[in-house]
């Protein structure tokens, strides 16, 4: 990420005048967001501070590699995660936990397999292309196409 560093008093005077806080990632709080635009802010939220996982991972004591696919979003404040949690729980998603990042930094918000289809259905239903990242859309466009194929070709 990019970090700006004002060392002037006056400067930094001005800014807060404007709105702008110091070290707001671990304080900033989740936004009233109208029903119809959850889907909206989530997609943006997710093309900034989220990931999408989709790989096939070796596990010991199994012949074939398994598949993961998950999705992630990161913050500096629990707080503001544990509200994008409920929102989303709301809108289907049935599962879900938060997480430590691992050097410290802040906190993971984390959804699974099952979650991670019903996410990207929230967040790319019905969008014109240009309203999000293509290579984080192009993810969940292979993971879904694998799975469902996996699924129809099972007996």
């Amino acid at each position: 990420g990019y970090r700006l560093q004002v060392g002037s008093k006056e400067m930094f005077t001005d800014l807060k005048k404007c709105g702008f806080t110091p070290n707001k990632s671990k304080r900033v709080k989740f936004p009233v967001v109208p029903d119809r635009f959850l889907g909206d802010f989530v997609r943006g939220y997710f093309d900034g501070d989220g990931c999408v996982y989709f790989r096939q991972h070796i596990v010991k004591d199994r012949k074939k590699p398994k598949l993961i696919f998950a999705t992630r979003f990161t913050s500096g404040c629990r707080a503001f995660l544990e509200s994008l949690h409920k929102s989303l729980l709301k809108k289907g998603i049935t599962k879900g936990f938060i997480t430590t990042k691992t050097n410290q930094s802040g906190y993971e918000l984390v959804f699974s397999h099952r979650d991670s289809l019903a996410l990207s259905h929230l967040m790319y239903n019905n969008v014109a292309s240009g309203l999000f990242l293509p290579r984080k859309f192009k993810i969940y466009q292979k993971a879904i196409r694998t799975l469902f194929d996996r699924r129809i070709m099972r007996p």
